[in-house]
């Protein structure tokens, strides 16, 4: 198969009287090409872009309708011997390839389905507070953080340490920051879900 280029080269050299011979020096191309090209009147286009039916195309309705009765994903091993038994002969990888692709786009139609829902509070009635450490070994560096949960207004105060006694004075700067306290407080952090002071370990204050 030559380009339309070639062929239209071919044809206006040989209006320009050159023979078969010249034209093939000059365009690089087999005599015998050469020759069959100036015989067709126009260029014929071979169409090469027919697409190759899948061997797993008879078989994705029976797949699809398998795992999808079930919650869980399928080994694609147990479908492997399931569609050989129906007499399907390709291979494992694109069984492999679509199964992904599938339960790529499942997973993400379930996902629309059931968005994610913000947890919203009422003004002024939820603090939530954590810890974070931005630096540990001998000379640590902690930040206690305290957001309001309806604004997400946050105060951050840096220590270093996490001690009960630490904490409960962080918490009173953070009052002072937002100008008072809210009736409910949440920390992620069960430790921090109580106060508790070094002496005695008596319990302060419930934050929970």
């Amino acid at each position: 198969m030559i380009k339309k280029e070639d062929f239209i080269v071919i044809h206006a050299l040989k209006e320009k009287g050159h023979n078969i011979s010249q034209i093939a020096k000059l365009t690089k191309l087999d005599r015998k090409t050469v020759r069959k090209r100036l015989l067709d009147g126009e260029l014929t286009v071979t169409n090469r872009t027919s697409k190759t039916v899948s061997k797993l195309e008879a078989y994705k309705g029976y797949i699809t309708d398998f795992i999808g009765k079930s919650a869980k994903r399928i080994p694609h091993s147990a479908i492997m011997r399931d569609i050989k038994e129906l007499g399907y002969t390709g291979g494992r990888s694109i069984l492999q390839e679509f199964l992904t692709n599938y339960y790529k786009q499942h997973k993400l139609t379930a996902m629309a389905k059931d968005p994610v829902v913000r947890f919203e509070t009422a003004i002024a009635v939820q603090m939530q507070v954590d810890w974070t450490t931005i630096r540990s070994g001998k000379s640590p560096i902690y930040a206690f953080v305290a957001t309001l949960g309806y604004s997400r207004y946050t105060f951050v105060y840096f220590t270093d340490n996490m001690e009960a006694d630490t904490l409960m004075a962080c918490h009173e700067r953070a009052f002072l920051f937002f100008g008072g306290e809210t009736p409910g407080k949440m920390s992620p952090n069960k430790k921090n879900s109580r106060l508790e002071s070094k002496k005695g370990n008596k319990i302060i204050k419930q934050l929970r």
